[in-house]
């Protein structure tokens, strides 16, 4: 149940950084955004699955650097989401790897813009979801306190 639980805090978290990349980026990425929201679940998914146990299991100065390298790997698979459906929405005859590297790049350059606000976010966010999936669920309480 814990990793079920675990799992489902990690899309939880995805959907929440999704809708925070649409406040900060709508104005800047126009309607191309939806592409990254809609896979920020996913991210959420794969970065928790990259980075929370050895988060988990860090010593405090370690888990600053865990946070800003999720934080970095989100961008990346953010941007790399923006960058494809660029690329497919391109022009005809325009050049696709430039169109792809817009969206990449984009996301490196938010991230590294705000990076002062959303490394203490991604920190949290870690912690969050390790004390949340940590605790018992309330099925397990109540069967152990009845047994």
């Amino acid at each position: 149940m814990t990793n079920a639980r675990r799992l489902g805090l990690f899309l939880l978290a995805g959907s929440a950084w999704g809708a925070l990349s649409y406040v900060l980026g709508r104005e800047w990425y126009g309607e191309i955004i939806w592409a990254g929201i809609i896979a920020s679940p996913l991210i959420g998914l794969a970065v928790g699955q990259l980075a929370q146990s050895a988060f988990d299991r860090a010593r405090p100065g370690r888990r600053v650097l865990i946070a800003l390298g999720s934080l970095c790997a989100a961008a990346t698979l953010y941007g790399t989401v923006i960058g494809a459906l660029n690329w497919h929405l391109r022009a005809p005859g325009s050049p696709g790897v430039e169109a792809f590297w817009e969206g990449l790049a984009s996301a490196w350059y938010g991230a590294a813009m705000l990076g002062i606000g959303l490394w203490p976010l991604a920190y949290w966010t870690h912690h969050l979801i390790g004390r949340l999936s940590a605790r018992p669920s309330v099925a397990t309480s109540r069967t152990t306190s009845l047994g």
